[in-house]
């Protein structure tokens, strides 16, 4: 069986509040690390989203169903990332992959990752 998630990352390149992303978003966070606790050259604040393993081998359904979940918050956390310097990543993790997945994307998907100048990543582990 193939496993994998989605997860929605979003940095801040100064010290923004992450915590507070929780009530904003209505998103229970995987993860949160705050400016002060990040590490690396490149220090953000960072509220990690992540969804539960998913098995169905097709992703543009299922990301269209993770974007569906999200898509009423997105013009709130358009205008948080832009007041803030912020950025966030769109990420599809697999995990003991079966077989081949199809990773595709539908348009307005597309519009979505666009509107946020978001990233999209695709990581095999």
């Amino acid at each position: 069986m193939n496993k994998y998630y989605f997860t929605l990352s979003i940095h801040f390149k100064s010290d923004y509040d992450v915590k507070n992303l929780q009530n904003i978003l209505k998103l229970k966070p995987y993860s949160v690390t705050s400016f002060a606790d990040s590490k690396g050259k490149e220090k953000s604040a960072k509220f990690v989203y992540k969804t539960g393993t998913l098995s169905y081998i097709f992703t543009d359904d299922m990301f269209a169903k993770f974007i569906e979940k999200i898509q009423p918050k997105l013009k709130g956390m358009k205008e948080i990332l832009q007041a803030n310097n912020g950025f966030c990543v769109f990420r599809i993790i697999f995990e003991e992959l079966k077989e081949k997945p199809c990773i595709s994307l539908n348009s307005q998907t597309i519009a979505i990752l666009n509107d946020l100048s978001a990233n999209f990543e695709v990581d095999f582990y």
